[in-house]
């Protein structure tokens, strides 16, 4: 425990910037700064997990919703999706007629995150190996029969996590498509 503490709180500070790679740690900055190269870097949404504990990995919940109607989602582990009425187009933009599949998965706790298969690394603009302490992640996708959908433009959906660590101020963090957290 005392050497992850070492680890994590490194990550604490106010003389921080956010940049497009991570986070950039004035107190940790040179005079003379290079960028690296985030392409070699291990994805994230692919670390392996023993066989014997995926079993317990959180499972997808999947939800019909009707996209004229605003719809509010609560998902087994408490995390609550507010889908706003007309939400979602098909990749070529039009308005989505009928039902869209919604699937989810909801990691909250520590045995979620072990189970999961998911990385919690992510890295500054110079490399710098940093790990994220997580409040609660999901995953969130939406199709209509085998079509994926999007959101509409100016569409968002609210998410709100079961209130497990009420004293932690936490931030938003997005995967990219390449696996890499990002700030």
């Amino acid at each position: 425990v005392i050497i992850l503490s070492c680890e994590i709180f490194p990550q604490v500070g106010r003389n921080f910037k956010v940049t497009e790679y991570g986070i950039l740690n004035y107190a940790d900055s040179k005079n003379v700064v290079t960028e690296s190269v985030l392409k070699d870097k291990v994805r994230m949404d692919k670390t392996e997990s023993s066989p014997q504990i995926k079993i317990f990995a959180p499972k997808e919940q999947k939800f019909e919703i009707e996209n004229i109607k605003k719809a509010e989602l609560i998902g087994n582990r408490g995390t609550k999706f507010t889908i706003p009425e007309n939400a979602f187009v098909d990749m070529t933009g039009k308005p989505v007629d009928g039902y869209v599949a919604v699937t989810v998965t909801e990691i909250i706790d520590e045995l979620d995150f072990l189970t999961s298969g998911i990385g919690l690394v992510y890295y500054s603009k110079y490399g710098k190996e940093l790990y994220l302490i997580s409040g609660g992640m999901f995953k969130i996708e939406y199709k209509q029969g085998e079509n994926k959908v999007q959101l509409a433009p100016g569409k968002t959906i609210e998410v709100q996590f079961p209130d497990i660590s009420p004293k932690e101020s936490f931030s938003l963090y997005h995967m990219d498509e390449t696996g890499i957290w990002n700030l």
